[in-house]
């Protein structure tokens, strides 16, 4: 799991990279600068949502998937305007 987790962070930045952000990325902050800010976001994002998504499950008696399906979500939108915000 851990090692899909992170793949996946990877793939995302480079699909950030090569289609959402194209147009930016000869601008301001190096490759390796941005990675780097979007690793850490996104780890850093995944610790804090999987206790929440747990919670939602546990106490909020959400079920499994509608929990899983909002939490990601919201962690959706808010890498988006980290992305947009802080890495481009």
């Amino acid at each position: 799991a851990i090692i899909a987790a992170e793949s996946t962070i990877i793939m995302n930045f480079l699909l950030l990279e090569r289609l959402v952000f194209r147009d930016l990325r000869n601008e301001g902050k190096g490759p390796w600068r941005r990675f780097a800010e979007s690793f850490t976001f996104n780890n850093v994002e995944t610790v804090l949502r999987l206790p929440v998504l747990a919670l939602l499950v546990s106490s909020g008696h959400v079920a499994a998937v509608p929990a899983t399906a909002l939490t990601l979500l919201v962690a959706f939108l808010v890498r988006f305007v980290f992305h947009a915000r802080v890495v481009y």
